[in-house]
């Protein structure tokens, strides 16, 4: 069972309550180191390797989706991560994303149109 510190407490938590409060964010977990440019899928979390910089494009802008991205080795200030959009969807306004800080991530979600970082 799942733990986590809340308020200073010590509190034991279900996976499955976890997964149900989350919105279903923790159900795909991509845990496989990408270092390479790839295309990324809805309500999955990336954990990418930035030994290398990597590119990283979207999928379509779906209603109500998200997507994780997280420098899972801590360079990202030298290798950044660059993520794009696959067609006219934009990121806040932006035609790209980049996490160019150690250990940066970023959350992204979409309403159908276009993406927008939380």
């Amino acid at each position: 069972m799942p733990a986590a510190i809340f308020n200073g407490s010590y509190v034991k938590i279900l996976k499955e309550e976890l997964k149900a409060k989350s919105g279903g964010l923790f159900d795909k977990v991509s845990v496989s180191a990408k270092s390479t440019a790839f295309t990324a899928a809805v309500g999955f979390t990336y954990l990418i390797n930035t030994g290398t910089a990597v590119t990283v494009t979207l999928p379509s802008a779906v209603t109500y989706a998200a997507i994780v991205f997280k420098d899972s080795t801590g360079t990202a200030g030298t290798n950044s991560i660059t993520i794009t959009r696959a067609d006219s969807a934009v990121i806040d306004g932006a035609t790209t994303l980049v996490i160019s800080s150690n250990y940066g991530s970023a959350k992204i979600i979409s309403d159908g149109t276009n993406w927008f970082i939380t």
